[in-house]
């Protein structure tokens, strides 16, 4: 049990600070959408408002979760044969910078690629999506109840 404590003090001094900024970021831009919406408007229908709010953190929480199933995404290497091909099709169709003189197979640069990519995955933006999914959820039941 002290393990596992041990871990998650070590996960919370090494990371708040990427959390903090991803949330205030998430915050800021559920605010802007709720405003759009309407919700800061005077004379607003409390259930309206409810419906606004709910919007605001639902916009976010998928915006975040598809950014971060993309970086998730990302450090397993199912992008590089597009990285590859962009690449080659680069140098041979914009003029200035030459032909692509490298004999480096697709393999090669995958296996080049997979020795630069970091080991572990960014699950950051993928648990903030998911935090302010759940709210969202609340919020729709609680406007539903209106």
């Amino acid at each position: 049990m002290a393990d596992v404590r041990k871990k998650f003090v070590t996960f919370l001094k090494n990371n708040w600070i990427k959390y903090l900024v991803q949330i205030v970021i998430a915050l800021a831009l559920s605010l802007a959408f709720m405003s759009f919406r309407g919700a800061f408007e005077t004379g607003t229908v409390p259930a309206d408002r409810a419906k606004a709010v709910c919007d605001g953190f639902s916009i976010t929480a998928m915006i975040y979760i598809c950014f971060g199933i993309l970086m998730w995404i990302s450090t397993t290497g199912f992008f590089d044969i597009f990285a590859y091909a962009f690449r080659k099709g680069a140098h041979a169709i914009i003029p200035g910078m030459g032909l692509d003189n490298s004999k480096n197979s697709y393999y090669d640069y995958k296996q080049d690629k997979m020795d630069k990519r970091k080991s572990r995955p960014m699950y950051s933006t993928l648990v903030i999506g998911i935090l302010f999914l759940i709210i969202s959820v609340v919020l729709v039941m609680y406007w539903y109840s209106l």
